[in-house]
């Protein structure tokens, strides 16, 4: 089967998988980024990580960014990645621009 036929019955395949498409999630991840320049002015960016939980069902105690569900309350990925970002750090402050989109990049 196509991918349009697969899709038209609610199925995909992922990884040689069939799976249901109600069982995909749409998610966003946000990855906290600081230049750092260095005495030769190279910038080297420091990223900030964080261990997710033990409890949680997909990667339990592994390094990762920021990342969460996209509800059907944002209006954008966008907005969902700053409505994660301000759930999960509690900053407010700052200034986001989405890469890999090709979307308008409101910022804060």
């Amino acid at each position: 089967m196509d991918h349009d036929h697969l899709m038209a019955c609610g199925m995909a395949k992922w990884q040689g998988t069939m799976i249901s498409v109600s069982n995909i999630k749409r998610v966003v991840s946000v990855f906290i980024l600081r230049p750092n320049e260095n005495k030769s002015n190279h910038i080297k960016w420091d990223v900030a990580v964080f261990r997710r939980c033990c409890t949680m069902p997909t990667f339990p105690n592994h390094w990762a960014g920021i990342s969460g569900s996209i509800e059907d309350t944002d209006d954008s990925p966008l907005e969902a990645a700053m409505r994660e970002l301000e759930e999960e750090t509690n900053l407010y402050d700052y200034e986001l621009t989405m890469k890999g989109h090709d979307n308008k990049n409101p910022s804060r």
